[in-house]
């Protein structure tokens, strides 16, 4: 891919209306899971489009990269939720998407 752009914001700011503005949409807490304990964030990846300077949304290939959670342990069992666009319905843990434990692993000293 030839560009990402990463947009963050908290879940829970001012009951969730900075998440609003910013994204378009609500995060609601998802039954059987914590509060949140980093801000949302969008990933969005984008390919060489046909012509110069143009970028086409792509969700081909493998992105990998790490997040720091303050005062996270090995055992905290931190999950990452992923949300579909445009609804504010509940997000899905990303482990019960791909079927494996590699969508989110331990990097040590509170990295994931």
């Amino acid at each position: 891919f030839a560009r990402v752009v990463i947009s963050m914001v908290s879940p829970d700011d001012y009951s969730g209306l900075i998440a609003t503005a910013e994204l378009g949409r609500l995060y609601p807490l998802t039954t059987g899971y914590g509060a949140a304990l980093s801000d949302v964030m969008r990933i969005e990846r984008f390919s060489a489009g046909a012509t110069a300077g143009e970028f086409v949304r792509t969700t081909t290939g493998e992105f990998v990269f790490e997040v720091f959670v303050a005062g996270s342990t090995a055992a905290s069992r931190v999950r990452v939720l992923r949300y579909p666009i445009g609804a504010d319905s509940a997000g899905v843990d990303a482990v019960a998407l791909d079927g494996t434990a590699n969508s989110v692993v331990w990097a040590g000293d509170g990295r994931w």
